[in-house]
């Protein structure tokens, strides 16, 4: 990646975050540091009930993220041992 550009996952497969993007984290992402000044005033708008239910949401999301990266190592584990077993 270049600096100041976080790159395109559809295009760089080891593009920065690329994880988090696919699970579709509720995270604010920005291409260029130079966005930052404006998503900053952005979020001192924001009143506090939205604050509150980007907090749950966050939570929500992120036992869901590990739910479902538990099951894909699971199941990565239980493929692989199970291969080999019947070679």
């Amino acid at each position: 990646m270049t600096a100041g550009n976080c790159g395109n996952t559809s295009v760089h497969h080891g593009a920065p975050l690329q994880l988090l993007k696919s699970m579709g984290a509720p995270f604010i992402f920005i291409k260029n540091w130079k966005e930052l000044p404006a998503v900053l005033e952005k979020e001192k708008t924001i009143i506090l009930q939205e604050k509150i239910e980007r907090r749950k949401m966050l939570l929500q999301w992120y036992q869901h993220f590990k739910t479902e990266l538990k099951m894909k190592f699971t199941n990565i584990l239980e493929s692989s041992f199970l291969m080999n077993n019947k070679s």
